[in-house]
């Protein structure tokens, strides 16, 4: 009875093999261990999965050996091996778990776009699309993949976006003072954290949020790499090196608005507009600012400014006013 499975099953596999050009080369080691291929797609109320599993060819000729003895007796028909493949399918289906904010969500399996259970001696390849629509507002997507769990295996996730979406955070990345140092999407590897993913979305933009950020951010529109769909916090942001024009230029205002300061009435402006800038993200220009309305203050102790640096400290003050507008607003837009 084993000996007919493994001939049946190689015979098969052969056989079919040809109609899968290059596929020995699309998985790590060539199948000598498992390997699960996740590609997943998001775009707005949808989840498309594309996923990949390589099973060396004796753990398969194992559960063919399972098959009841009539089976085994008259040989694998073509019936037989339809029946096992969809069987598998949708076994490996159940076993790829995904979860809208804690609430499970079901997988619809499109139709397949070749053939799969196809493999040859070494391994056999289990193809399908799997898509999920998600509930209006979610925030964290979580996928888990418990297939074959007992078996040292290889993995590999891969994340992209498609339209208006932005993310906050993904386990595939490694962050370091809010900036991405290491991206594993698209990479392989053994560690049992490469069977699950989780997805942080930002808040849901609004037609006017949204018209605006399309305005500075033009939305690609094919699929994007995660790591190219990110929003950066407010505060990390507007942080010296994300935007060094911003704190620069607050802090090049800084001198006619000191001459302003000395207006003991645009000192309370001044130093608002300082902190909504510091509160924004932009210490550098929220220090500086408040340093030079300070030395303003000190100034006016000296008697009424020049009229030409009072025109210029009021030209400060509107322009560190309009920094200050700038940067809540890139706040508003980065949540």
């Amino acid at each position: 009875m084993t000996r007919r499975a493994v001939a049946l099953c190689a015979g098969i596999a052969l056989g079919l093999a040809a109609l899968w050009p290059g596929l020995t080369d699309a998985h790590p080691l060539n199948g000598v261990v498992p390997s699960h291929a996740l590609r997943l797609t998001l775009s707005e109320g949808a989840l498309t999965a594309d996923y990949s599993l390589r099973v060396p060819t004796h753990e398969i000729v194992q559960e063919l050996n399972a098959l009841d003895l009539d089976a085994a007796r008259r040989g694998l028909t073509r019936q037989d091996s339809d029946a096992f493949i969809a069987e598998k399918l949708d076994e490996l289906r159940d076993g790829l778990v995904l979860r809208a904010d804690g609430a499970p969500v079901p997988w619809e399996r499109l139709p397949l776009r070749a053939p799969t259970g196809l493999g040859n001696v070494r391994h056999v390849q289990f193809d399908q699309q799997l898509q999920a629509t998600l509930p209006p507002g979610v925030t964290t997507l979580t996928i888990s993949n418990g297939n074959l769990p007992d078996l040292l295996s290889h993995h590999m996730m891969e994340l992209v976006v498609v339209g208006p979406l932005w993310l906050q955070d993904c386990s595939l990345w490694t962050l370091e003072e809010g900036r991405i140092r290491q991206d594993r999407g698209g990479r392989w590897g053994m560690e049992e954290s490469g069977r699950e993913l989780t997805i942080t979305l930002a808040p849901a933009f609004g037609p006017v949020r949204r018209g605006l950020w399309r305005l500075n951010n033009p939305v690609v529109e094919g699929p994007r790499p995660a790591a190219e769909a990110r929003v950066v916090p407010a505060l990390t942001r507007a942080r010296d090196g994300d935007l060094p024009e911003l704190p620069l230029a607050v802090a090049i205002l800084a001198a006619p608005f000191a001459a302003a300061a000395a207006s003991r009435r645009a000192l309370p402006v001044g130093v608002l507009c300082a902190a909504l800038i510091g509160l924004a993200g932009a210490w550098t220009g929220g220090v500086a600012t408040i340093t030079a309305g300070l030395v303003g203050v000190g100034i006016g102790r000296l008697g009424a400014p020049p009229p030409l640096l009072a025109a210029l400290g009021r030209v400060g003050l509107i322009s560190a006013g309009a920094a200050a507008a700038c940067t809540l607003g890139l706040r508003w837009l980065n949540p």
